[in-house]
């Protein structure tokens, strides 16, 4: 699913899953499922809602430029190879994203990376999310982090500052699309009361 110079698009309740082949693939550009890509014009307002990105041989969905207004909300990112390499910002909100096992193919973390790339204001945040088994960094170079629970990452932050909010603990997440009733860790837990 990629969005290409569009502006007020919302890709909502999509699945990507089992593209873990590949060498069955035509392309040597991998941006992964939920995909902002490179274009002369800018994507504007692009929200990513309810989607699943499971068992994939690439990342959840990279970034690149000409962004302004993106955001990926209850999303779940689980059993891929890599996070996401952000070429330019976007806000991940209310999202469980786990089992990153890596190599990556873009970045040089497995988890998430911002780099300038094409645009040198960082404004790219995770907030309200689930960050789990993430073999590599889970967040590194990004704008911010809070309200997150970190479990068995080899690394939780690197080159950010660590949300004052967040926490690391397991999850027990028993669902990877809801929170259990009564979850002593994660209910009503986050910046709004979610």
């Amino acid at each position: 699913f990629s969005v290409y110079a569009c502006e007020n698009v919302e890709v909502q309740n999509c699945i990507a899953i089992d593209s873990d082949h590949s060498e069955f693939w035509f392309s040597d550009e991998v941006g992964g499922a939920f995909y902002v890509p490179s274009t002369d014009g800018p994507a504007i307002h692009n929200v990513f809602r309810g989607n699943i990105a499971l068992n994939l041989d690439m990342s959840p969905g990279n970034l690149s430029k000409n962004l302004s207004d993106i955001t990926y909300e209850n999303f779940v990112g689980w059993h891929l190879r890599e996070g996401v390499y952000a070429r330019d910002s976007a806000l991940y909100n209310h999202c469980v994203f786990g089992d990153f096992y890596g190599p990556p193919r873009f970045t040089v973390t497995t988890g998430f990376r911002y780099s300038e790339g094409d645009d040198p204001t960082n404004a790219t945040r995770v907030q309200n999310s689930v960050l789990q088994n993430v073999q590599g960094t889970a967040l590194n170079n990004l704008a911010s982090e809070d309200y997150n629970v970190f479990y068995s990452n080899l690394s939780n932050v690197v080159n950010m500052p660590a949300g004052a909010h967040s926490t690391n603990a397991n999850p027990a997440l028993q669902y990877l699309v809801r929170i259990e009733p009564g979850h002593a860790l994660l209910k009503g837990t986050a910046s709004d009361g979610g």
